[in-house]
């Protein structure tokens, strides 16, 4: 009699520069990670993102500290410092990490549906496609637009929940003076609020 064979693990990969971290970022890894039965989220946030020409407006140890965290009390999450030592980060190479540390592991990357339009400019996109199935989590009020389907049978589109939170008005409303509360954990508001991040300088 043939021993049984174990089903692979499933991992999911998170990154971004959650500059602030928030409830959605959370809320949408607890759905995705329910929905696809991963054994854990790794939330991996980047040191300084070479597809985006955005502003960062926390430090790379300010976020790595932010996300931990908001992760510290859930025990399906876990943070990865791999991209804070790195001038530029790649999800090829940061996916390919985790496949050597996660031998057999089955990788989900999730990524925000309007990322969809972007990835194709990342470097090496076929060998994201490779190495993770992608999921796309959809975003408010974004329409993917006509045309933008050029990887259709390598994305899972995550339906929802679509949870109308962002950093920039989290930004926004702490340089303006105003209530955070409750759109990101309250130990990420207290150490914003201690250590004086995104207020008026």
């Amino acid at each position: 009699m043939k021993p049984k064979r174990e089903p692979s693990k499933r991992i999911g990969i998170f990154g971004g520069t959650f500059d602030p971290i928030h409830m959605g970022h959370l809320i949408v890894a607890s759905e995705v990670r329910e929905r696809y039965s991963l054994e854990k989220v790794i939330f991996v946030p980047t040191a300084r993102p070479p597809h985006k020409r955005c502003r960062l407006f926390a430090s790379p140890q300010d976020r790595l500290k932010m996300v931990k965290l908001a992760v510290k009390s859930n025990p399906h999450f876990a943070v990865s410092e791999v991209e804070q030592k790195k001038e530029f980060s790649y999800t090829a190479d940061t996916l390919e990490y985790f496949k050597k540390t996660h031998p057999g592991a089955k990788m989900y990357l999730i990524i925000g549906a309007d990322n969809i339009v972007e990835i194709k400019d990342w470097h090496q996109p076929e060998r994201i496609f490779k190495l993770a199935k992608v999921v796309a989590v959809r975003r408010p009020n974004y329409v993917l637009p006509p045309g933008e389907d050029r990887y259709p049978s390598h994305l899972i589109f995550f339906p929802g929940p679509e949870i109308d939170i962002s950093s920039t008005e989290i930004r926004k409303r702490i340089k303006s003076g105003k209530t955070f509360q409750y759109l990101v954990p309250e130990r990420v508001a207290k150490y914003i609020v201690e250590n004086g991040l995104y207020s008026v300088t």
